[in-house]
């Protein structure tokens, strides 16, 4: 279920680990929760033999590949607030993107993040939407 729920947000179309492009049938598995995409079981093999770096590398691509059509760009869906420019951590969880405010919306967060996943989601469609209608968009 993990795999079917995150695969639509999967940036990567290589290796997370090399420039590699995933085949047609890659290896796909999850670790802590989190999708996974492998060339072969050798590149299984390595991201397993350091996940924590490999969550790191996969939370940046999310984020590049979520940010420019991301919904709430300029607020927190924690406190509800304009997120001012230094104020911004992204935030990632089930291979989908959250933008908030402070270390403690990223804490509530992590509590129930299928309350925020939800509302990010719904925010994302609104834009994509906006976006049908009005290219411009993309860049407000």
């Amino acid at each position: 279920m993990l795999i079917a729920d995150q695969m639509p947000y999967y940036p990567l179309k290589m290796s997370l680990l090399d420039a590699r492009p995933l085949p047609e049938r890659p290896i796909d598995f999850v670790w802590g929760n989190r999708l996974f995409r492998a060339v072969d079981a050798s590149d299984r093999d390595r991201i397993l033999a350091n996940p924590v770096a490999a969550i790191r590398r996969l939370d940046q691509a999310v984020v590049e590949a979520q940010q420019p059509i991301y919904g709430m760009p300029d607020k927190c869906p924690v406190q509800g607030d304009i997120l001012p420019n230094e104020a911004r951590i992204d935030i990632v969880v089930a291979n989908r993107m959250i933008r908030v405010c402070c270390g403690r919306c990223v804490k509530v967060v992590k509590a129930r993040p299928y309350q925020y996943l939800a509302m990010v989601e719904f925010a994302n469609r609104e834009r994509a939407l906006r976006m049908s209608v009005d290219p411009e968009e993309v860049s407000r």
